[in-house]
């Protein structure tokens, strides 16, 4: 019996965990569900590109029907947050899934976030947040170098990040680095919304700083005309500065003077370098490197809760009120 393999959405990033799992071997068999031909062709020129000849067989498919009562060890479900929690419900009513890997922005309110830890958890479906740089040796290495650090400070700045998108991936890290169960975060002042690069939904530009304890996180994405994506990360661990040069490739320990006196290499993945080790670490060991959902939840309850506002400041119910962000 081959183990089956689902990805929901077959888009830009549905498409990088597909060539991903190209690496595996043909015991598996993938299945590609989205309901727009044009994306399954782009999804379908992608892997071809990638793989071999003891490659996964690839079934596409645009409905889930087609597929109703298929048992699927490692579902990934890559579509936009506006539709996942009905993806989500479709999956738990029509497969079996042993094991579920979910993107970000997981959900647009907290109420979403609620609804669906709870149906996967009555389904006994085991869930993952895709935040991958958990997956990254260089911050692996920091997190147990600095492992009962009471003090973790990480600071990102640049421009046209997405404040809106990404913010949750540097909470994460900083989570990861700092391993605390709740916090606070507010936006700042000068926060504003703008349309997305994706139709439909919005993004934020400004700042917003976060504590949990003696755990600090301060965010700014500014917004410049030429429109490149620049991003610097820095954190200070119990007065340790060091410097997360993503772009150089390298993590570098600063003294006061801020020049560099030790410097290790930050190797960065792609998610087609990564979904096939997550399949592999969850079919052999049950579990994975990658945000467990009740933590994802908690990060993300905060940040959505605080979001509200911003995008309607009359909003009554902030746990019900969508965020347009994805």
């Amino acid at each position: 019996m081959k183990d089956n393999l689902l990805i929901i959405g077959a888009g830009q990033l549905g498409s990088r965990h597909l060539q991903a799992l190209a690496q595996l071997d043909d015991k598996f068999s993938i299945y590609v569900l989205d309901p727009f031909e044009q994306s399954l062709e782009v999804a379908k020129q992608r892997y071809q590109e990638v793989a071999q000849e003891t490659s996964p067989e690839v079934t596409y498919v645009t409905d889930m029907e087609a597929i109703a009562g298929l048992n699927v060890e490692v579902a990934i479900v890559a579509t936009n947050a506006a539709v996942r929690l009905g993806i989500v419900k479709q999956l738990v009513e029509k497969l079996t899934v042993q094991y579920l890997v979910l993107e970000k922005v997981l959900f647009q309110s907290v109420a979403q976030l609620v609804e669906a830890e709870k149906l996967l958890a009555n389904a006994g479906v085991k869930t993952w947040v895709n935040c991958p740089r958990r997956l990254f040796p260089a911050y692996q290495a920091l997190k147990q170098q600095y492992q009962g650090a009471q003090s973790v400070v990480l600071e990102v700045t640049g421009s046209n990040w997405g404040l809106g998108c990404n913010a949750i991936h540097f909470i994460d890290l900083w989570n990861y680095l700092a391993g605390f169960s709740s916090y606070k975060l507010d936006f700042q002042a000068d926060v504003s919304v703008i349309d997305s690069k994706r139709s439909g939904y919005k993004e934020i530009i400004g700042g917003l700083a976060a504590q949990a304890g003696r755990h600090k996180l301060y965010l700014q994405c500014d917004q410049t005309e030429s429109g490149q994506v620049m991003v610097d990360i820095s954190v200070t661990i119990d007065g340790e500065r060091i410097q997360l040069s993503e772009r150089e490739g390298a993590v570098r320990w600063l003294d006061q003077d801020g020049e560099t006196v030790k410097e290790s290499p930050l190797q960065i993945f792609f998610q087609s370098q990564l979904s096939n080790k997550v399949v592999l670490d969850l079919i052999n060991k049950q579990d994975c490197q990658l945000t467990p959902l009740a933590t994802s939840n908690m990060l993300h309850e905060e940040f959505l809760r605080k979001a509200v506002p911003i995008f309607d400041p009359s909003a009554r119910n902030e746990l019900e009120q969508l965020v347009p962000i994805t």
